[in-house]
């Protein structure tokens, strides 16, 4: 199997700094590189994950649930459920 010394990550929203934090786990004596657009924040406030990404950060890529808050310091949001009803 080939062994990969760097990586780049084309793109710091959500996914593309996940991948990157991945490559980190799986190559850890590599070198990963995230590139992202200057023409935008990494993430934006409007943007949101599943339930699925906090377990993968603290179960499969091992970060520590407590140190991981405190540093990105993550905004909750829980909406209730809406139904959306058709116009007649």
């Amino acid at each position: 199997m080939q062994k990969y010394k760097h990586v780049v990550v084309v793109g710091a929203g959500p996914v593309g700094l996940l991948a990157g934090l991945t490559f980190e786990k799986v190559i850890p004596d590599g070198k990963v590189t995230v590139i992202r657009s200057p023409a935008k924040p990494d993430l934006e406030i409007s943007e949101s994950t599943t339930p699925a990404v906090p377990q993968y950060l603290h179960t499969s890529l091992t970060i520590d649930a407590v140190d991981f808050n405190r540093r990105a310091d993550p905004v909750w949001n829980f909406y209730p459920e809406t139904t959306h009803q058709r116009s007649e």
